[in-house]
């Protein structure tokens, strides 16, 4: 997720709501997706993150409004979130993930983030999670007698990148065109 100047934040958050079209818009979405907690705001560490339920997207009002002048973007959109929706099923079943969800940032590119507790993959199909797991494990080699019991319980992680491809989400590397191996994301653990 990149930080935006204070400039672009102020100029966002000084729009007096959502405009109407771009509001009928999200009304729309919330009915189309009645199993996401879509929010609008600017994701950011300190607003993603939730305790409870492994449904959430945030997305701006950029993106909103660029959705009611482009129908093409809108269509690949809502493709993306059913490929959101997959995960949060995957999440839900998934007995080591305490909340997760997704984002959309201003610059369109999509993020993730989970509150998790000893990560699993949840199915082959699972590959976000696969590789996150990885990451946790690249991340606590050598580490684990180090840590108190309470810090290696619940961690937060937040994925800056992700990318779906064939119905698949990735993480994704600085590189635009190639799948991560090594995952781009922040622990914060968690006393």
């Amino acid at each position: 997720m990149q930080v935006w100047n204070n400039k672009a934040t102020r100029s966002y958050n000084s729009l007096s709501g959502i405009p109407p079209k771009a509001n009928a818009l999200l009304q729309n979405l919330k009915q189309r997706f009645s199993g996401m907690q879509i929010e609008v705001g600017i994701p950011n560490a300190k607003n993603v993150f939730k305790n409870e339920g492994n449904n959430h997207l945030m997305l701006p009002v950029n993106i909103l409004q660029k959705m009611t002048k482009d129908s093409d973007y809108t269509e690949m959109l809502k493709q993306d979130f059913q490929v959101f929706e997959q995960q949060m099923l995957r999440d839900t079943d998934n007995d080591s993930v305490q909340s997760s969800g997704f984002f959309i940032d201003l610059d369109e590119s999509y993020g993730a983030w989970a509150i998790v507790k000893n990560l699993v993959p949840n199915g082959n199909n699972d590959s976000l999670r696969r590789t996150q797991q990885e990451r946790q494990r690249y991340m606590y080699e050598g580490l684990e007698e180090q840590l108190p019991e309470t810090q290696r319980e619940a961690q937060r992680w937040f994925t800056k990148r992700i990318v779906i491809d064939l119905g698949v989400l990735y993480e994704q590397e600085s590189s635009s065109t190639s799948r991560a191996v090594h995952v781009d994301m922040m622990l914060d653990l968690r006393a």
